[in-house]
């Protein structure tokens, strides 16, 4: 199941493209990859997963809402606390087994 989520998101997410040719970023010559991403102040890091994210599952954890994205070659989870809407941090991987607990609420898109 593991295998399939993470095959899914990456086969649904476009790599931060806005409906052109160009790939996002491409003053860098290169589309968005987790090493870009991290060096964008947390700012840019939670508009780009708002507007060109993958939304897959929203979980929470003690007292903070956890929402995972896929965006390009990587995952983000945005942690914010329950009754805020600030962002506390924005938490990156690579790596599927990050992904162990929203396996049960991923939704995943028909294709």
């Amino acid at each position: 199941m593991l295998a399939k989520v993470a095959e899914t998101a990456a086969l649904r997410t476009p790599l931060c493209g806005f409906g052109t040719e160009q790939p996002y970023l491409s003053v860098f010559g290169a589309t968005m990859n987790l090493v870009d991403f991290k060096l964008l102040p947390m700012g840019q890091q939670a508009k780009l997963l708002l507007q060109h994210g993958h939304f897959l599952a929203e979980r929470a954890e003690d007292s903070c809402r956890l929402r995972l994205y896929a965006l390009g070659d990587f995952y983000a989870e945005e942690w914010r606390l329950h009754d805020e809407e600030r962002i506390l941090f924005i938490h990156l991987f690579q790596h599927p087994a990050g992904l162990t607990a929203y396996l049960e609420k991923i939704r995943l898109p028909e294709v």
